[in-house]
Formats: structure tokens, sequence, C-alpha cells
């Protein structure tokens, strides 16, 4: 896809961009000040990094840029900081890059998803925050964990939400624990037992926190010990062996005999390294 970049160098077209209806703010600062009722939580953010490639770069950038037109008439307020490969120095995204840096060629363990490599070069550079737009680390808790540790403003959920909603067992447990139903699966029956906080101000409790020792009792470690959770929830064949951190078909397999749960076991446990694995009817 070419990208238009001429539309956003001409002053008359970017003119068009702005609403005037929407309220023009001078600067980053001021918009900051007008929106953010509580100033110990007001951050200006000015330079982002982008830890993503392809269409999902262009979007995000994209639709920020036309947003400080809209409300600031200079999309050039703030500055992308584009993350890459040398694999990928063609791309058409990082044409609307302000600056480019590097990481590790090769599989998305090596950049994309690697939380360790995105903290590094988010505080190498100096940026305010990290758009992981919707993919790659996305769902990924440890990276707002490590980024709000140095500061650094993570533009998503906190990793409390994350883990909470995107990891499979914790999402499963919530869902079992609020009644709704669930298809079998290694961890059938389990439920958090709530605290009774929040129940004063007409809370339901603390649905989303789920103990270390609560989780584990969804998880499957070995394939004889899948074979034996399968028993004891009644879960027959067809069966679905997942890590709870795979994505896109990976980390997913499906079962109709001991013979291919085992194999397939392995398998899974390869795709997701270190990753909790469990069963699924």
């Amino acid at each position: 896809m070419k990208l238009r970049r001429k539309f956003y160098e001409n002053s008359a077209a970017c003119s068009k961009l702005v609403d005037q209806k929407d309220p023009v703010f001078k600067d980053i600062d001021d918009f900051v000040n007008h929106f953010c009722e509580d100033t110990t939580k007001a951050r200006s953010i000015r330079k982002i990094l982008v830890a993503a490639n392809g269409i999902a770069a262009v979007k995000f950038m994209d639709s920020l840029k036309k947003f400080l037109m809209q409300h600031f008439g200079n999309e050039k307020l703030i500055n992308f900081v584009c993350l890459t490969t040398d694999q990928e120095i063609p791309s058409e995204y990082l044409k609307m890059a302000d600056h480019i840096i590097f990481s590790p060629a090769g599989a998305n363990t090596h950049n994309y998803t690697n939380v360790d490599e995105i903290v590094e070069q988010a505080t190498r550079n100096n940026v305010d925050a990290v758009c992981t737009v919707c993919s790659f680390a996305s769902e990924n808790p440890q990276l707002p964990e490590e980024l709000n540790k140095r500061n650094i403003v993570f533009i998503g959920p906190p990793s409390k939400a994350l883990f909470a909603l995107s990891d499979k067992i914790a999402s499963t447990i919530i869902a079992q624990t609020v009644k709704i139903p669930t298809i079998a699966w290694s961890g059938s029956g389990l439920i958090i037992e709530s605290t009774g906080e929040g129940k004063e101000k007409g809370g339901g409790g603390n649905e989303s926190e789920i103990s270390k020792e609560l989780y584990l009792k969804a998880c499957i470690s070995t394939a004889e010990e899948g074979l034996l959770s399968m028993k004891e929830k009644n879960i027959t064949y067809p069966v679905m062996i997942k890590s709870s951190k795979g994505c896109s078909g990976k980390g997913t397999r499906k079962c109709i005999s001991d013979e291919e749960f085992r194999l397939n076991f392995t398998s899974v446990k390869e795709e997701v390294p270190e990753a909790p694995i469990f069963l699924m009817k």
C-alpha cells in the first residue's frame, strides 16, 4: 500500500481536517490541563515508540496525525520512533516515522514480542510512551508493568486488566466466577472466592484477583497429567491442548486419541515456551 504523504504535506489539505466545532489547543500541555482533573496524573506525551509494524503501525500513526491536526493544527507535535529490523527496511510504515531504531531480525520473539527489548529501546530513546497497537506484545501484562516502573506510559490497559482478560486461563476462571457458562476444561469448577472488598460500596467483591495457587489448579504440566485431568473432569475427545499465551493458531492443537495427545502436548510446549498449558473440550 502506497502512503499518500503529500496529503499531510499539503497545508491546504491539512486544514480540511480541522473541524471548527472541536476545541483547538495551543499545545499539548494546554490539552492535558483541559481534560485531566487530577494534576498528579497529568502527563504530556511528545515522543512515542511504535512497537508494531505493517498496517497496524500505519493506522495508529495516521489516526494520531489526524487527531493532532484536528485539535492543534500541527501534526508534528508528537514524534514517532518506529521499531524495525533489517528485513523490513523497504516497509511503507517506516516512511511515517520521525526516527527508526533497529532490533534483532528473525522471529518475533527477538523483537516485537520481546518485552525486554521493547523496554530497553523505550528507555534508551527517552520516549514518553509505548504503543504496540493491537498485535505482538499488546496482550502481555509484563510490558505495561515494566514500563510503569520506568515512568513510561503504556498506551493500552493496565497490567492487571491485561492479565485478567487476555490470559485464557485467568479469563475463563473469572467467567466461571461470575456464572458465565463455560465448556468443559481442565479448570472446570474453579472460582475466585470473594473477599467481600468493595461490596459496601456497591461492588461485587474482588472477582478479578486470581491467586497463583488457584491459577495453577487449571494448568497441565505433562501429557500424562493432562490425560488424568480428562478423566477427572470427564472431558472426552476431541479435546484441545491450548497455551494460555498462544495466538493466531500457535500453541493450539486438536487431539482425538491418547497417542495424538502425547505428541501434540510436546508441540504446544515448544511453540510457546514457558507458557502455562490447559485443556478444553
